[in-house]
């Protein structure tokens, strides 16, 4: 048997574990863009290094917070995974806030933060094997450099 007959199964699991981006990671923000939506409310788009993860590519929208009957509405018209965007949002723009007391629009480069990152399919693959990195939480700045990462230089 040679060094190349593996088990393919075991090598896509192996290569799963191994991957250090998923997680609680310190980012900053490197680069910031207002912009709005086709309906016309307005967003910031961040750029972000994953400061304890090689300085992986991150980026994120927040937007101004939804009004339950917003939310509720959007359900209404059939537009659910608007709905649920629009119920995602809110719940990282409060975590800014509750963990950092900074709304979205506060926000400025070389701003760090802590957070929670996950993934999230990316719909063009056909294997389903690759992925984009999402914010899936704000996490309390005290945790900033827990990990080796330096905290000098953080927004507060």
């Amino acid at each position: 048997m040679s060094g190349w007959d593996v088990d393919v199964d075991d090598a896509r699991e192996a290569a799963i574990e191994v991957d250090d981006k998923l997680g609680d990671h310190d980012v900053i923000v490197t680069g910031i863009e207002a912009g709005e939506w086709d309906d016309g409310r307005p967003r910031v788009n961040f750029s972000m290094e994953v400061l304890t993860a090689n300085h992986a590519k991150l980026f994120l929208t927040l937007t101004k917070m939804s009004l339950k009957a917003d939310i509720d509405a959007a359900k209404a018209a059939g537009e659910r995974g608007k709905a649920w965007m629009m119920g995602e949002n809110n719940r990282l723009v409060l975590g800014l806030l509750d963990m950092y007391k900074m709304d979205p629009v506060d926000v400025k480069e070389g701003s760090k933060f802590r957070v929670k990152i996950g993934k999230k399919p990316d719909k063009k693959d056909p294997n389903k094997e690759k992925y984009f990195l999402k914010v899936t939480a704000f996490l309390p700045c005290a945790a900033i450099g827990k990990d080796g990462a330096s905290s000098d230089d953080t927004p507060f």
